[in-house]
């Protein structure tokens, strides 16, 4: 098509097969040209060009009209030097980002082409060609997308990706570079597969989705994530008030990871104000009468039980936890699973962090019983943390 388009522009010399090594070494050149820039020059570039979206869009403007006027100086025609530069900056990795934000400037203009087109036309001609022009049409509107559908090896995922390109730009994600990937099988297990791939070190998931039933029986895509990535995961229940954490919860029960978490929390946010909080059991809790849990007896070893508690909590923060930052602790009795939701709201926390497994070799298999139970029912959002030895296999 290039050289037929470029033959049908040159003048004709009367030697064809000269016109014809002329075009071919220009095409060569042409091609060779493209090559290159996209070797050297655009890896480069667009990197730069992508922090700010207007910027892409303006360089991705101009790359395209360089390459339509070289083409037709060439002599190839403006369409062939767009196409190709086209191709050139679908090589990269910023295609889709280029492609969404192009989508309106590409429909808004597609409209003056035919009617440039239309108005070029020789309508006197239109009668004679009325059945040949129905046939044509019904091929490319219903053949020609099922041939290209079979050689381009398109995929539903392809459609899937264009409408979370669109999505996302709808978001208006600025200064945050954003890349959209689309994959089929079990949300959970693609999600912690391209972590791992990507090497990540967030996972960033909303707390419910949009199955309902599959979320009552079986639970959300987030507590599953949760309970077999071995990458944080912050599980969000509410649309951000401020930008930053203002008051972060940190639950400890002054193990190994309950410290580790804590320090997460104050290298993440160390601009918040955060709240150590250690629920402790008391001795009979739930089992005792009224009448027996007033005795003297039972209410000394709860007090001592208390104590220890406190004195844990300032040796756990005297160790290093508790240095150089603002911080409050909380006691309670009761249930961890319980009092940490009913404390968050109460001490209106943004963020809950916590780690998935304590010092109870009884926890719930994969994920913490009490970050399961402050997942359901806490209001806040969630970061939860692994071990930094915990590795779970997919399958």
């Amino acid at each position: 098509m290039i050289g037929l388009t470029a033959l049908g522009a040159e003048q004709d010399s009367g030697h064809l097969l000269k016109d014809g090594l002329i075009v071919l070494g220009k095409g060569v050149a042409l091609l060779a040209g493209v090559a290159l820039l996209m070797r050297f020059i655009l890896p480069k570039l667009l990197p730069a060009m992508a922090r700010t979206q207007e910027l892409l869009v303006l360089f991705s403007i101009a790359w395209a009209v360089l390459f339509a006027a070289g083409g037709d100086m060439l002599g190839f025609s403006k369409e062939v030097g767009a196409f190709l530069a086209g191709v050139s900056l679908a090589s990269t990795h910023f295609r889709e980002m280029i492609a969404v934000r192009l989508t309106s400037l590409r429909d808004f203009l597609l409209l003056f082409f035919f009617i440039g087109l239309g108005a070029q036309l020789d309508l006197s001609l239109l009668g004679a060609q009325i059945f040949p022009a129905l046939i044509f049409s019904v091929f490319v509107l219903v053949g020609n997308p099922i041939i290209v559908m079979i050689i381009m090896g398109y995929r539903p995922s392809a459609h899937s990706l264009t409408h979370f390109s669109q999505h996302l730009e709808m978001l208006d994600l600025n200064g945050v570079n954003w890349q959209p990937l689309v994959n089929s099988g079990k949300p959970f297990v693609e999600i912690i597969k391209t972590s791992r791939d990507i090497g990540a070190d967030l996972i960033l998931i909303g707390a419910h989705g949009s199955d309902f039933f599959e979320e009552l029986f079986v639970g959300t895509t987030a507590e599953r994530v949760a309970r077999k990535s071995e990458l944080p995961v912050l599980i969000v229940k509410q649309p951000p008030s401020t930008p930053l954490c203002r008051r972060i919860l940190v639950p400890t029960d002054f193990s190994t990871a309950a410290t580790e978490a804590a320090l997460y929390a104050q290298v993440i946010a160390p601009e918040a104000k955060f709240d150590y909080v250690h629920i402790y059991s008391l001795w009979g809790d739930g089992k005792l009468t009224p009448t027996t849990a007033m005795d003297e007896q039972h209410q000394l070893m709860h007090d001592n039980i208390r104590a220890k508690a406190e004195n844990q909590m300032r040796e756990w923060l005297d160790a290093g936890v508790g240095r150089d930052h603002n911080y409050r602790y909380h006691l309670r009795p009761g249930r961890p699973g319980t009092i940490i939701p009913k404390l968050a709201e109460e001490l209106n926390n943004d963020l809950i962090i916590m780690s998935t497994r304590g010092q109870s070799s009884l926890a719930y298999a994969l994920l913490g019983n009490v970050t399961e139970h402050t997942l359901k029912q806490s209001r806040c959002d969630l970061l939860t943390l692994r071990p930094t030895n915990f590795h779970f296999e997919l399958i």
